[in-house]
């Protein structure tokens, strides 16, 4: 109502420049390197910059990956009450925090309760919105309607599709990336429990 598409168009662009501009603080590793690595990713993501509310998801979910790593759980409240007033998507969040404690307790035991305290208020901030706790109960009912409708951004990626190719790319470099990782804490905690 105040700057109609123009100003929708500049929001959305800010959310999406935000986003990737956590993308790259958050990367680590030469210059050349990670700009290889952005746009590799940002080549597949541009479907997704679109004048929707889904733009506000892609920088929240960079933000709270940038919060859980940087161990700052005490803003994740406010950042998930905000998300669930904005966009459903904050699902992801959820799933994001599931991870992260996982992680914890592979990594670092000692963060695991200040994170399982923090989750616990992400997941009450989230019942602060005009749905209250329904927005639990109304969430899979919306993303059955969707399927029923069948749009595409909730289809499943194709395997042999060519566009989507970089997309599993990534994912089999995360695979690859996780495992590696799983050897190097493996053999950390074996060394730890020799010496």
């Amino acid at each position: 109502a105040i700057g109609g598409l123009p100003l929708m168009t500049l929001a959305a662009a800010a959310a999406v420049t935000a986003a990737w501009a956590i993308v790259w603080i958050e990367m680590r590793g030469p210059a050349p390197a990670r700009f290889l690595m952005t746009a590799f990713v940002l080549a597949t993501a541009t479907t997704t910059w679109s004048l929707r509310a889904q733009v506000l998801s892609l920088l929240l979910v960079v933000a709270t990956a940038a919060l859980l790593r940087r161990r700052r759980y005490v803003w994740l409240p406010l950042l998930f009450w905000i998300w669930a007033n904005l966009h459903g998507a904050v699902l992801l969040g959820v799933l994001l925090l599931a991870a992260a404690f996982v992680a914890s307790l592979c990594e670092d035991r000692k963060a695991a309760p200040r994170l399982a305290a923090a989750s616990a208020s992400c997941l009450v901030a989230t019942s602060l919105t005009p749905l209250g706790w329904h927005f639990w109960l109304d969430m899979p009912q919306s993303l059955g309607r969707i399927r029923q409708l069948g749009i595409d951004e909730w289809a499943a990626p194709a395997v042999g599709s060519l566009a989507e190719a970089p997309f599993w790319m990534m994912i089999a470099a995360l695979i690859i990336l996780a495992f590696a990782r799983g050897r190097v804490l493996l053999h950390g905690e074996a060394a730890r429990r020799e010496g």
